[in-house]
């Protein structure tokens, strides 16, 4: 019996899958670092180790379920965006997939430049975004410096395009992760002959666009081989993690905004209008006509790592943050920095300290909530009322219920933890027929761990805090 979906995370950091049962259980984990090499700002992964730790993590969630691939029915995915490499004769890879932080040149070529600062850019594509982090910006490069190696080039494909290729021999793109790259035209969820024509390629270069969740076909023998699963599972498109993991989190559901406190912070909201500006992305939304707003910035919870590394080492992050609890709102108007260059030290970073620990990293939490607030209101166009907290550091209580505080808005949490995993679960249950809608999935699925309310005396104070606060 076909009991278990198994869901990938192909996240930065780390690859994570999970197996979840019929009762949305998830009864299997796996995680391995993302086994990226870093050469000054070149960050590669080479396929073989690709597809190593991407058969680790299935291992390992079979393991820890103690059940045989021949209980799986299907898999999906959450991606990253702008990760990607070139396809050559025979459809083999001919250069390492180019991890999206990589960049070539910071000096963007102007004809890119150009194309960016056209009106008709943010309206076609909906991304407020662009820089040499961007894959258009890498492929421009290597067309004019790797003249050899593009020429030999046969296809482009980004990290989730060749995941689903390896798995099913079939070359497909989801219309989510592909709204990232600014190569889309969103209205009519094609790619843009205009970015086609910047590059000299024809749409035969790149995989068919489909929406998320569209059933891709089934695990080959070679496809099962790499994941160390069984011939015949139905693999679905999924999508990029930020909405994926929103959508594992009930987005649509319960709320209509999460953020995450993760690598990076990022708030991602429905909406109904399509109102394209700069600093945000817009992508579709899965089985709905609402639109996904997404804004993001840098850097994330691992502020708060390096802080314990430096002064706790060993510390679990919970027990080190309780110490905020004896600090009052505002932190004894000390202020973190999170805008500084990265060539300042972490102690230059905090404005107005006498050294104590625990009033710096009260002032690492609240400059952590302000910015979860900003983003909030970038993405929805007004102040939250409500919304679902995901990523790593949003399992600590000090941060929740600092940010309900501070935004006056209900701050609401899941109980499954591997969102971005375990959101291509939902997808894979209802690409398998065991739901007749994602609203179905979420409804059976997603599980309110707890609800933190604002708290109204300290709210007040908070509104004083943010009048000398919100320009930062």
């Amino acid at each position: 019996m076909m009991e278990h979906v198994l869901g990938f995370d192909l996240g930065t950091s780390y690859f994570k899958a999970v197996l979840v049962d019929r009762k949305g259980v998830c009864v299997g984990f796996g995680k391995r670092r993302t086994p990226k090499v870093s050469k000054g700002t070149v960050s590669t992964i080479t396929p073989t180790a690709f597809w190593m730790a991407l058969r680790g993590c299935a291992q390992d969630a079979m393991e820890q379920a103690k059940v045989k691939p021949e209980t799986i029915a299907g898999i999906s995915y959450a991606s990253q965006a702008n990760t990607f490499l070139l396809s050559g004769a025979h459809e083999k890879p001919i250069t390492d997939l180019y991890v999206w932080t990589t960049v070539f040149d910071q000096q963007v070529d102007a004809s890119l430049t150009n194309f960016w600062r056209d009106p008709a850019f943010l309206e076609t594509t909906g991304l407020g975004f662009d820089g040499p982090e961007m894959m258009l910006a890498k492929l421009l490069w290597l067309r004019k410096q790797q003249k050899q190696l593009w020429q030999q080039a046969k296809r482009i494909a980004t990290i989730s395009d060749y995941f689903l290729f390896g798995l099913t021999g079939t070359w497909i793109s989801d219309s989510s992760t592909a709204s990232l790259l600014g190569m889309m035209d969103l209205q009519k969820r094609a790619w843009w002959p205009e970015s086609m024509r910047l590059l000299g390629l024809g749409e035969d270069s790149f995989s068919h666009l489909v929406p998320v969740g569209t059933p891709v076909g089934t695990l080959s023998t070679e496809g099962a081989f790499r994941l160390g699963l069984s011939p015949g599972v139905k693999v679905f498109a999924g999508g990029l993690d930020h909405m994926v993991a929103a959508l594992g989190a009930g987005l649509g559901k319960h709320t209509s905004l999460s953020e995450s406190t993760g690598t990076v912070l990022a708030a991602l909201a429905l909406r109904d209008d399509f109102e394209p500006r700069e600093g945000i992305s817009i992508g579709p939304y899965p089985e709905t006509t609402q639109l996904a707003y997404l804004a993001f910035r840098s850097p994330g919870a691992e502020v708060v790592e390096t802080y314990r590394d430096r002064y706790f080492p060993g510390v679990p992050i919970d027990s080190m943050l309780s110490a905020v609890r004896k600090v009052e709102i505002g932190s004894n108007g000390v202020v973190y920095q999170d805008s500084a260059p990265e060539s300042v030290d972490l102690a230059a970073r905090f404005v107005g300290t006498d050294g104590s620990r625990a009033i710096e990293l009260r002032a690492m939490l609240e400059m952590l909530s302000l910015r979860t607030l900003q983003l909030g209101q970038t993405v929805l166009g007004t102040n939250p009322t409500r919304f679902v907290a995901t990523g790593g550091l949003n399992q600590n209580p000090e941060l929740l219920y600092i940010k309900a505080d501070m935004t006056g808005a209900e701050v609401i949490t899941c109980g499954q933890k591997e969102l971005g995993a375990f959101g291509a679960a939902v997808l894979a249950a209802r690409g398998c027929g065991w739901f007749s809608s994602l609203d179905e999935a979420q409804a059976a699925w997603v599980r309110i761990e707890q609800t933190i309310a604002p708290r109204k005396e300290r709210g007040s104070s908070y509104e004083v805090w943010l009048k000398s606060h919100m320009s930062r």
